[in-house]
């Protein structure tokens, strides 16, 4: 059941995913505030301590939610590898997670150029640009539930 093929498998599945959750921390890192420009732009504005903790306090939450997902994939390709189980509830958990993380990405794109003067974003884009999110992930996953699961 358990072979060395599967064991390098696995390894390198966790590797993957390691990788995977250093890079998406790093990110959230930088727009959090940590990088050298967001800190200036900070002490211009004159953060208070009440923005300060509300930030720390999103920025766990993030960070739970990143471990929450890459722990998923971990769980699922582990079943998957190791184990050989059928992994749909997973899979479909970690799909919604996807799909939220678009949304959300979409979302703060949008209020984060609210204030741009020069090019503004619309609300219509925002609002397509959230449907393509959710439209295209599900119809594929639609897709693969109908060719493996008939």
């Amino acid at each position: 059941m358990f072979t060395t093929e599967t064991g390098i498998g696995v390894v390198v599945m966790v590797v993957f995913a390691a990788i995977w959750l250093a890079f998406m921390l790093w990110e959230d890192w930088g727009q959090a505030g940590k990088t050298a420009r967001a800190r200036a732009s900070a002490k211009a504005n004159g953060w208070e301590q009440d923005e300060m903790q509300n930030t720390i306090t999103r920025n766990g939450a993030i960070i739970a939610y990143r471990l929450m997902t890459v722990g998923l994939f971990v769980v699922m390709l582990v079943d998957i590898i190791a184990f050989g189980k059928n992994v749909s509830e997973f899979a479909i958990l970690w799909f919604v997670c996807m799909v939220f993380e678009g949304v959300y990405r979409a979302i703060a794109t949008y209020r984060a150029t609210k204030d741009d003067e020069e090019n503004p974003p619309s609300q219509s884009a925002l609002a397509g640009d959230i449907v393509k999110r959710i439209f295209i992930p599900v119809v594929i996953f639609a897709d693969l539930i109908w060719k493996f699961w008939r």
